[in-house]
């Protein structure tokens, strides 16, 4: 759960120095509203759920899933952006890892 938090932060801060970058012409604008503002009626997006729980279980509708959820998370303002990547992330590692265990176990590398 703390890699969810820190990767939603992380994202968080990444869009606020784009919005910052975007609107420089205004003195003192951040990008960011105030917390009990901006997440008053922000509701979690379904797909970034349904990716982050199918991440290892069946990572081709994972990824699927959290692209969708990236697109609609950047056009309607919900939240749950940082579990899609995390989704992401998760869904690459274990592909890493399971292309490394097939590799070891075929034993063609072995002399």
């Amino acid at each position: 759960m703390c890699l969810l938090a820190l990767c939603e932060f992380l994202y968080e801060a990444y869009a606020g120095r784009r919005a910052a970058a975007l609107y420089p012409s205004h003195p003192g604008y951040t990008g960011h509203a105030p917390a009990s503002f901006r997440y008053a009626g922000a509701r979690w997006n379904g797909f970034a759920i349904a990716s982050l729980a199918l991440a290892m279980v069946c990572w081709p509708v994972s990824v699927v899933f959290a692209v969708l959820a990236l697109r609609q998370v950047r056009e309607t303002g919900e939240r749950g952006a940082g579990l899609a990547w995390a989704s992401l992330a998760t869904t690459a590692a274990f592909f890493l890892f399971m292309c490394v265990v097939l590799v070891a176990r075929s034993g063609w590398w072995a002399p």
